[in-house]
């Protein structure tokens, strides 16, 4: 057996917790019958209440279950001992998620035993197809929530006096995260009906099904994520190619709800370079280290080796040549014609432009003296730029004032005041690396 696995397991599975909650169960199961004095309703009633109870196990309790199995170890102090461990990163991933949540599995193992011995009583209502693809919805979603949850708390790994300063509130956080994702899904299968459909790149799926192949979909991928951080902190390198993939995919998946027939791909286009952007501010914002580190390699005037280079790139340099990518592709649909109006282009242009400043802001504060208060700083700036500022001025009626802070869409010669504060910033990011680099030079 897997040893991680093995360990949670006598941690987690007590064996008062083993006999004392099917004697809770069936406690409650009795109270149940009493409370409805008939076997008529009990269908109806029980129904409902074993799928949100799944739900609240697998989503709920297991994340926040897979979260503290990680936490647990920074407090005790036996995390660098841990990822010391010969034990391999799968091994580790599934140790923490399967093991770390044992009881929260445990329980809905004894849901389902209790979904088998109502069968008879549920005969009416949902039909039992629909009520396997619910089962098979709530154990993908169960991984999802669970995964995630472990991804968030690897990723904060490198800051374990903040993750241990929030330690109980992060955990708390996850489990609110996940229910409250598991339970949009969950009305969406359960609870909205079956009838519906959805056309995605101009095929007609079955609602139910789309939904659950997606939560798989979106389960393995969180799998995958979770043991590349877990690589990450048994120190191993990895390379861009994983993040790529993901971009990759979520150019596909998100645009094709757009394209409701073949006529639809300029739309689609610009959704894809929508996702580009979010993808590319993510990627910044969930690992700035990586981009501290990077900019650190540069100012040693190390050379520059390819594996250096897939190693040490920091994620959103894919992202963002991605959204660089969907860019031109979207300048071509407006060369021939199919975007309905220029405007649409030059906003879309400037929207990118507001991308690059934002990130050369974040780039100069990396490379000041307090790299590791740059995120927060950088925030504060933002929120003036996006918000203060723009309050302040809304007075004015020049549309060029406006353009300063915000991609705006009335005319499509406002990309200019966007494109002079990306020269300014990264004025400031070339005099600030060279400083940095002579800094760096006189301390050898």
């Amino acid at each position: 057996m897997n040893p991680e696995l093995q360990k949670n397991i006598w941690l987690n599975l007590s064996p008062h917790r083993l006999v004392a909650t099917p004697i809770v169960m069936i406690l409650l199961v009795i109270l149940v019958h009493i409370l409805m004095n008939s076997t008529n309703l009990l269908g109806e009633v029980v129904d409902p209440i074993l799928y949100i109870g799944i739900f609240g196990c697998l989503s709920i309790g297991g994340a926040y279950a897979s979260a503290q199995s990680v936490l647990i170890e920074f407090a005790e102090k036996t995390w660098d001992q841990q990822r010391m461990s010969p034990l391999s990163p799968w091994a580790l991933v599934w140790g923490k998620v399967l093991g770390g949540g044992i009881f929260w599995w445990y329980l809905t193992c004894l849901m389902l035993l209790l979904f088998i011995g109502y069968a008879p009583w549920l005969s009416g209502g949902m039909p039992w197809r629909g009520r396997f693809e619910l089962l098979t919805f709530l154990l993908g979603c169960g991984f999802l929530c669970q995964f995630f949850s472990l991804m968030l708390v690897l990723n904060l790994a490198n800051d374990a006096e903040q993750l241990l300063k929030y330690r109980r509130n992060m955990s708390v956080g996850v489990a609110v995260l996940a229910a409250l994702v598991g339970g949009f899904l969950l009305d969406a299968v359960y609870f909205e009906g079956q009838e519906s459909i959805i056309v995605w790149w101009t095929a007609i799926w079955e609602r139910v099904s789309f939904i659950i192949i997606s939560v798989w979909i979106f389960a393995a991928w969180a799998a995958f994520g979770t043991y590349q951080l877990m690589r990450q902190q048994m120190q191993f390198k990895n390379g861009i190619l994983p993040w790529l993939g993901f971009n990759l995919f979520m150019l596909v998946y998100v645009p094709g709800f757009l394209m409701e027939s073949n006529a639809d791909h300029p739309v689609a286009a610009v959704l894809a370079f929508l996702t580009s952007i979010v993808l590319t501010y993510a990627s910044l914002i969930i690992n700035p280290m990586q981009t501290r580190s990077a900019l650190g390699f540069l100012r040693s005037g190390m050379p520059l080796t390819i594996k250096q280079f897939r190693t040490r790139l920091p994620l959103w340099c894919v992202s963002f040549v991605l959204s660089f990518l969907m860019l031109l592709l979207v300048t071509i649909e407006q060369v021939l014609g199919n975007l309905e109006k220029q405007n649409s282009w030059s906003f879309l242009v400037a929207l990118w432009l507001f991308m690059v400043r934002d990130f050369g802001l974040i780039i100069c504060f990396l490379l000041g003296a307090r790299p590791a208060r740059a995120m927060a700083v950088a925030g504060v700036y933002l929120i003036l730029l996006y918000i203060v500022l723009p309050l302040i001025l809304q007075w004015s009626e020049q549309i060029w004032v406006m353009a300063f802070f915000w991609p705006v869409y009335e005319s499509k010669t406002l990309v200019w005041p966007v494109l002079l504060e990306v020269c300014l910033v990264f004025t400031w990011v070339v005099l600030r690396f060279r400083q940095q680099k002579v800094v760096t030079a006189s301390a050898a």
